[in-house]
């Protein structure tokens, strides 16, 4: 698939959204299970809706998809999040450059080069994703990122 990442981009934007949303989604590696499971208290799929300290710890409040609420107190909580393309976090961009920023559902609108509606200001990673296909995303699309990149820069002189 990443060797096609290049006609991603031609594929409708509604497809290509879709396809970023759905395709390869977060996954932990298959070698994790094993070591987590009777060990590790796991809650999946679970929304946070309120944390409070509770002593040493945390007490904290969660909403599963049936709507059930739980509560739930620890030590320790680690709470994976999903990751969304926002732009306009990226501060340490001046706020007039994101501001010419050509998007498309959040993401970077990118042309072949990977570069952005800002001449000279490029996007690999999940950021292109939505240009160039969900394995961006991952180390396998840095070598097609690259190659990309690179050829784009040097065009430009």
């Amino acid at each position: 698939m990443v060797h096609h990442a290049a006609a991603f981009r031609f594929l409708p934007k509604q497809t290509r959204l879709w396809l970023v949303k759905r395709v390869l989604g977060p996954f932990g590696s298959w070698w994790l299970k094993p070591r987590l499971e009777g060990i590790v208290p796991l809650h999946l799929g679970r929304r946070i809706t309120q944390a409070a300290r509770n002593g040493d710890g945390v007490t904290f409040t969660t909403r599963d998809t049936d709507g059930r609420i739980h509560t739930v107190e620890s030590g320790h909580v680690l709470a994976a999040t999903s990751y969304r393309v926002r732009l306009d976090a990226l501060d340490f961009l001046a706020p007039a450059l994101r501001a010419e920023l050509a998007r498309t559902a959040g993401f970077p609108h990118l042309d072949a080069g990977l570069q952005s509606s800002v001449p000279g200001l490029y996007y690999t990673g999940i950021q292109a994703a939505a240009t160039f296909g969900p394995l961006l995303r991952f180390t396998c699309g840095t070598q097609f990122a690259a190659r990309r990149l690179a050829a784009a820069a040097a065009a430009r002189g």
